[in-house]
């Protein structure tokens, strides 16, 4: 806890500054309800850690605030978990969108928007609501290590 202010305070404040709003942030909390970490990446954070939590978890979590090209398939799984996928299991499916947004990032240096995704991967907006069921900004785009500027 911060003495002056809360961090959900400072996260707001430097997301909505534009000399700060590029920085990379990660929350250690306490804590750790849902509504709290809804709230906190909401409001801008990159990422969302709960205390305790074992320094490993660092190793797939880096990229939550590095550039694009430390993404790898362990962050994936990684964030997969956090991302209400049932037993953090991606299938085909969700591979599928990933390198299809991982491949235009790469191309255009831009995250297509949801329907672009879905007409040049042939898969139905239903059937990307139930395979991201945080949405496409916070499920598919996060899990591909990128974000929406």
């Amino acid at each position: 806890m911060l003495p002056e202010i809360d961090g959900l305070e400072v996260c707001k404040i430097l997301k909505h500054d534009d000399r700060t709003a590029h920085i990379p942030i990660v929350m250690p909390t306490v804590k750790g309800e849902e509504t709290d970490i809804v709230t906190g990446l909401e409001l801008g954070a990159d990422d969302y850690i709960t205390k305790p939590f074992s320094p490993s978890c660092g190793r797939w979590r880096r990229s939550s605030t590095g550039s694009s090209d430390e993404w790898d398939e362990y962050y994936a799984t990684f964030r997969a978990y956090d991302m209400k996928i049932p037993e953090g299991k991606l299938t085909e499916e969700h591979w599928k969108i990933i390198r299809f947004l991982r491949e235009s990032w790469e191309k255009n240096n831009t995250v297509p928007n949801v329907y672009e995704t879905c007409e040049a991967t042939g898969i139905q907006l239903e059937e990307l609501e139930h395979l991201f069921p945080d949405g496409y900004h916070r499920g598919a785009v996060k899990i591909a290590g990128l974000k929406v500027r």
